[in-house]
């Protein structure tokens, strides 16, 4: 992929995490000091290779799930919003002091939910439970609006799936990315391709590890596939490190 095709992707995939509108080479034309031309081969070039996809005929182009994978791993940047949630998290530690950890976490999972528009989850080991916060969240994105059996399927995974799931991914250290039914990790070049979410192929699963003494949990977001990676994964890195 050529330099201007990655600032092209990139530019693509946020306007469209904004606009959840497919985007034009018109929208994009005052970005770049191409032709519109110029700026419709690339798109098509890009859709060649399988970064981008063409709803229908008449449309501009979506990000697919090979896209958002390149996007996380070679063009998003630090989230403007890691300040925010840093300080929020900081306030959250000093109110609850050497209390519960867990009671911390608890907490600390129900305002990220209020931060940012996914649905935020923790694994409990004391209890073998998952804890989330967020549905409404999720039910109020236009890809749960257009397909209303994607809010009951993604309840069904938390409510009876995701323990399991969480168990046969073997994820290491670091924010691990499950995007369209597809894996990817930021931190590792592994890119098998696993049907993990095969009722919810439109979302995405984030998921980090935790510990608390000698318990061992996960924490992460489920949320549509066109979600904002960046602060998403500023907000799981810095409360993974809030329980330190």
């Amino acid at each position: 992929m050529t330099t201007r095709q990655a600032q092209i992707l990139a530019t693509i995939v946020e306007r469209f995490v904004e606009t959840a509108d497919p985007i034009s080479s018109k929208t994009l034309i005052e970005l770049f000091n191409v032709s519109g031309a110029t700026l419709r081969n690339e798109m098509r070039a890009l859709e060649d290779e399988g970064y981008l996809h063409q709803p229908h005929t008449s449309a501009g182009r979506i990000p697919t799930a090979k896209g958002y994978q390149f996007y996380i791993k070679e063009c998003m940047e630090p989230s403007s919003h890691e300040q925010t949630i840093k300080r929020k998290l900081e306030r959250l530690k000093q109110k609850h002091g050497q209390d519960d950890a867990f009671q911390r976490l608890y907490d600390a999972t129900a305002l990220l939910a209020n931060l940012i528009p996914n649905i935020s989850f923790m694994t409990d080991p004391r209890s073998g439970h998952v804890h989330y916060q967020g549905m409404a969240n999720v039910l109020s994105q236009p890809e749960f609006q257009q397909n209303p059996e994607m809010g009951s399927h993604v309840a069904n995974l938390l409510e009876h799936q995701l323990l399991d799931l969480l168990e046969s991914l073997h994820f290491q250290n670091g924010v691990h990315y499950y995007l369209g039914g597809k894996q990817d990790s930021g931190v590792s070049t592994d890119e098998r391709s696993v049907r993990i979410l095969p009722e919810v192929h439109d979302c995405s699963l984030m998921v980090v590890k935790y510990q608390v003494g000698n318990k061992e949990g996960a924490m992460g977001m489920i949320g549509p596939m066109r979600m904002d990676y960046g602060s998403s994964t500023a907000a799981l890195r810095l409360l993974s490190e809030f329980l330190d």
